[in-house]
């Protein structure tokens, strides 16, 4: 592991290995789609919410790769997808072009 060499209000400088030793993976995840069903507060009926829509991307190794965007974009459920916490997706997720899977 790294040591802490500097620390700045708005940076942390760690030294690391130039080839750490992990596995060298590609995430891709291409089309996602996911809805779920909630229930609406003013018909107290069950509706299909989109939560994803076509969602393509890829983390290769060495990225550094960064989720961003508003409140209830659908960044937790993405990540979520892509750990396989959350199967009710639909879509290809891929480790090394081989079907991801928990």
């Amino acid at each position: 592991m790294g040591q802490t060499k500097e620390h700045t209000e708005h940076f942390v400088r760690v030294e690391s290995p130039l080839e750490p030793d992990v596995p060298k993976i590609t995430l891709q995840w291409r089309e996602l789609t996911l809805k779920l069903a909630v229930k609406n507060p003013s018909t107290k009926r069950m509706e299909d919410k989109r939560i994803l829509s076509n969602v393509s991307g890829a983390a290769r190794p060495g990225q550094l790769l960064v989720i961003m965007g508003p409140s209830g974009a659908g960044k937790s459920s993405l990540l979520d997808c892509l750990s396989g916490r959350n199967s009710a997706v639909e879509g290809a997720i891929t480790a090394n072009g081989v079907q991801w899977s928990r």
